[in-house]
């Protein structure tokens, strides 16, 4: 997959084992990765940071990863990817209305999660 710069990634997953696999999986790939585990901690990074994607769990400790969406969409653009393991086209819906690009269900397919980075850092600019 060819890049033309690193997606800076804004990973946001609660389950440890989850949050670390995709980290480095991302990493692996030659991505910038800030993994955290709260809707707290995203919003604490986006006050100091920018970044190209969103991935995040839709079912957080503190809250609903569709609602931190809306949050970080006052202030920053960037490609959105919700991942939860709540199934069905009613969830789908639920995360395409509230703005996500993509929706996937968890355990979390790495081919589809591939295209779709391709996809995103080809639409970059810089």
């Amino acid at each position: 997959m060819f890049n033309p710069r690193p997606l800076r990634i804004l990973l946001v997953e609660d389950h440890l084992s989850t949050r670390t696999a995709l980290s480095i999986w991302l990493s692996d790939l030659g991505h910038e990765v800030e993994a955290v585990e709260t809707k707290a901690a995203a919003l604490s990074f986006a006050k100091k940071f920018t970044f190209d994607m969103l991935i995040t769990d839709i079912g957080l400790p503190d809250g609903d990863g569709r609602d931190l969406l809306g949050k970080l969409r006052e202030s920053h653009d960037f490609h959105a990817v919700a991942v939860t393991g709540n199934t069905g086209t009613a969830e789908s819906e639920l995360s395409r209305k509230a703005g996500f690009t993509q929706h996937l269900e968890k355990p979390v397919d790495l081919d589809a999660l591939t295209e779709i980075l391709g996809t995103a850092a080809s639409r970059l600019v810089d």
